[in-house]
């Protein structure tokens, strides 16, 4: 396969997550929970494909979080960047899709009324 077919390939496959606005988080999590090279590009090309379009923003003010009882954040994560949801109904389909058998509380939380103490 050619470097230009192998970038095709890896495009559709990122655009294909999404369909209608809406993300398909079954064939997220089949994907999260398989290794690889070419899964983890794809992984990366997904978050950043999400964020593009509106449904992933790297602001926490305003957007929402899935979060355990000790308010650990949840949401797909780009290296060690954390992403936030702009519409709750999307942060309610991933949680109930990745944490439907979690044995631990699993909320949704609007982050409003932010306080930043340094930059």
């Amino acid at each position: 396969m050619s470097r230009e077919d192998y970038e095709e390939k890896k495009r559709q496959d990122i655009a294909s997550f999404v369909q209608d606005g809406k993300v398909d988080w079954q064939r997220w999590k089949a994907l999260v929970g398989n290794e690889g090279s070419y899964n983890e590009k794809i992984e990366r090309g997904v978050i950043n494909h999400l964020l593009e379009i509106g449904i992933l923003s790297f602001e926490p003010e305003e957007n929402h979080r899935v979060a355990d009882s000790g308010g650990l954040n949840l949401n797909p994560k780009i290296h060690v960047c954390q992403t936030y949801f702009t519409r709750r109904d999307q942060a309610r389909d991933y949680a109930k899709v990745l944490f439907s058998g979690a044995l631990y509380e699993v909320r949704i939380e609007k982050l409003s009324d932010i306080e930043k103490v340094t930059r």
